[in-house]
């Protein structure tokens, strides 16, 4: 047995993974279209810091990144609401650089009130939330075990009101013409070259992920 893979074979198990995830939900967005979208739009010398949760699965699959230290979540512990504080961290040390942060509704949730950083300071980073208002992974938990669904529907606020309430500019909702890609591929490249950040709520189908 060789001691590391071969690029080969990495390659064709990194596509069959690829081809696993892809698929198009029957309406709306799905994460994957979500994840591909901010990855074709953010440069590669983007800083991107993810939350726990379901998505954070499905992005380590797509996210590719091209130096050290430009992906940032939190492994083993698996800390929800950390990727905002992150992200506010690394724009903070590195200003010139582009900041993309990607949670869900409940970990954005547990550290909502360090918005309010991101207008006090005026940083230009973009906070991208995963919306499906659902606890995808207890829920499917729940699902597999059998057990009535119980405490996993989320009732989050107005994201893009909060902000600016927070007095938030180049906040975003969808535009309406072309397709739901295009529309976020759009919107992304509107948020990043705003100066004062941005805030892209993304309502999307939930994912059929499971923990290993």
């Amino acid at each position: 047995m060789p001691s590391r893979w071969l690029d080969a074979d990495l390659d064709r198990y990194r596509r069959t993974v690829q081809q696993a995830i892809a698929a198009n939900p029957a309406k709306g967005l799905g994460p994957y279209q979500v994840a591909l979208a901010l990855r074709e739009v953010f440069p590669r010398d983007t800083i991107a810091t993810i939350d726990t949760g379901s998505h954070r699965i499905l992005i380590n699959h797509v996210w590719q990144s091209f130096e050290p230290r430009r992906l940032l979540q939190s492994n083993g512990l698996g800390t929800m609401g950390y990727a905002l504080p992150a992200a506010i961290a690394a724009k903070l040390m590195f200003p010139k650089r582009p900041v993309l942060a990607m949670m869900g509704e409940a970990g954005l949730d547990m550290v909502i009130g360090e918005m309010a950083l991101l207008a006090h300071h005026k940083l230009a980073l973009t906070l991208v939330v995963f919306r499906d208002d659902t606890l995808s992974l207890i829920k499917l938990k729940q699902e597999r075990m059998k057990l009535p669904e119980t405490g996993v529907a989320t009732g989050s606020p107005d994201y893009v009101m909060l902000a600016e309430g927070l007095r938030r500019q180049r906040l975003r909702r969808h535009q309406r013409r072309g397709t739901e890609e295009s529309r976020t591929r759009r919107s992304e490249q509107q948020a990043l070259y705003a100066d004062r950040g941005a805030h892209q709520p993304r309502r999307i189908q939930p994912p059929n992920v499971m923990p290993c």
